[in-house]
């Protein structure tokens, strides 16, 4: 069974591994939880492949010192996730999340290794779990603007998956309600979390569309994505039926601007590949963040779990997004979190929507 469960994108120093584990005095299992983290990410990850595991094993375990302490586990994981090159994935241990250390060479106009952008993601994060507010608004008159933020997930809570749903197709429905000229969907400051109420949310505008899905070869779909009555499917599976709300929204002569930057992760680089080449969508702004890999989820103990990438995104067109989403027209500038709705991304897409027949 495949398990797609998108995480945000919390591998800053201040929710790093090197953070003290408390320690759990679990050291007869401690072996155990490992050898199980490696056959998984043996048979799951992305980047299987790129090693030799039978070598790659003993290296993993040669980190490990048995202290008895649950975080006896960090270096040997941090090992494998670097020495395999997964930048997206992790394992959690006692709510700690643990990542490999990976120097990435990107042909990007930003410099993501530089320590303001490092700061800027970081309060991005922190201000966006201190509310659960979507910022909407009409632009220019007649441009119907919501932000998709990120949306942190909640195992086990599906009421807040829901609310989260339902408050972004309310917010698109009041919008419609000025009979908008187009759209403008902004993901510049969603740095990850779960894609199911970004999506489903998004379904009041979009109630039947195939999304793509995600890739392991580069060629053709590992998963399929589609939104059905204005829910996300995975293949067959959805976790959310809920009834679409019905506000008369006619879309097909409309324009749809979506914004995506440096900061769009994760979930957010998600929704940007299934929206990527459809029919009167354009993507403006910066290439994204690079996570732009599914992750799965496999729980290992109750406080344990591991996490690789097991595909890229890859929209309609089956272009596979192996670092980042590229968009349609690009605009470099420095995103403001605090002007969502002012400078130069929103101009062009604005004019893009208003000159478009």
């Amino acid at each position: 069974m495949k398990y797609f469960l998108l995480f945000p994108l919390i591998s800053l120093s201040f929710l790093s591994c090197k953070n003290n584990i408390n320690s759990v005095k679990e050291s007869s299992a401690n072996s155990i939880i490992l050898d199980s983290i490696i056959s998984i990410t043996k048979e799951n990850s992305l980047y299987t492949n790129t090693v030799d595991w039978n070598n790659f094993r003993e290296e993993i375990f040669a980190k490990y010192q048995d202290n008895d302490s649950i975080s006896s586990l960090q270096k040997p994981i941090e090992y494998m996730f670097t020495k395999l090159g997964d930048f997206h994935g992790f394992a959690m241990v006692n709510g700690i999340q643990c990542k490999g250390v990976i120097k990435r060479k990107r042909k990007v106009s930003y410099d993501y290794e530089n320590e303001d952008y490092v700061t800027n993601m970081s309060e991005i994060y922190q201000k966006t779990i201190t509310t659960t507010e979507i910022v909407s608004t009409i632009l220019y008159d007649s441009i119907a603007y919501i932000q998709i933020p990120m949306i942190i997930n909640n195992f086990g809570n599906d009421s807040l998956n829901i609310a989260y749903t339902i408050k972004i197709r309310n917010k698109i429905c009041e919008l419609n309600k000025h009979n908008p000229k187009g759209y403008i969907i902004d993901l510049r400051a969603n740095i990850g979390g779960t894609m199911w109420p970004m999506f489903s949310g998004l379904g009041v505008l979009f109630p039947n569309m195939e999304l793509g899905g995600d890739t392991k070869d580069g060629k053709t779909l590992y998963s399929k994505w589609s939104l059905i009555n204005g829910n996300l499917h995975v293949d067959d599976y959805a976790t959310q039926n809920m009834p679409n709300i019905d506000c008369n929204i006619q879309i097909e002569d409309k324009k749809i601007a979506i914004l995506i930057g440096r900061y769009t992760s994760s979930s957010g680089e998600a929704v940007a590949s299934g929206l990527k080449g459809q029919r009167n969508c354009k993507l403006f702004g910066e290439i994204t963040f690079g996570a732009s890999t599914t992750n799965s989820w496999f729980a290992i103990t109750q406080n344990i779990s591991v996490n690789p990438a097991i595909a890229y995104y890859m929209s309609t067109d089956y272009t596979a997004h192996t670092d980042g989403i590229t968009p349609d027209i690009e605009i470099i500038e420095g995103f403001n979190f605090g002007k969502l709705t002012k400078g130069k991304v929103i101009d062009e897409a604005a004019k893009w929507i208003y000159l478009s027949k």
